[in-house]
């Protein structure tokens, strides 16, 4: 992988450009080839850990609608140092494993706001 120094115009620069992603890691960018996914099997266990964190994907969503809950974590996010998405999607995760099934939304928001998540789960979540 490629270490890469940015001009101080262009910021925090991440993502995939070409054949080529771009990776923060801190406060370093490293630049590597886009992997090819097309022959990865993902394994049962693998299949299920990505169905708990699409539903704390919903979750988080369902964070960011209510104001209330927002500052919450927002609030927590800053104490802990870390982000409101990965506080909200780490707990969701938690809980989920705690209760040894992944559809816990509902006790978390109630059952209004998880036919919206599942309503909302074509759409990829804003960044």
């Amino acid at each position: 992988m490629a270490k890469i120094e940015l001009n101080p115009l262009l910021g925090k620069v991440q993502g995939a450009i070409g054949g080529i992603i771009l990776k923060r890691y801190g406060d370093r960018t490293v630049a590597s080839k886009y992997p090819d996914m097309s022959r990865v099997k993902s394994s049962p266990l693998q299949l299920a850990q990505q169905e708990r964190m699409k539903w704390a994907i919903y979750y988080y969503r369902h964070v960011l609608g209510d104001p209330t809950l927002k500052a919450r974590y927002e609030k927590r996010a800053k104490a802990k140092k870390t982000t409101t998405h990965r506080l909200a999607t780490s707990e969701y995760m938690r809980l989920s494993i705690a209760a040894g099934r992944v559809d816990i939304l509902a006790e978390l928001t109630g059952p209004k706001q998880q036919a919206a998540g599942k309503a909302a789960g074509g759409r990829k979540a804003k960044r």
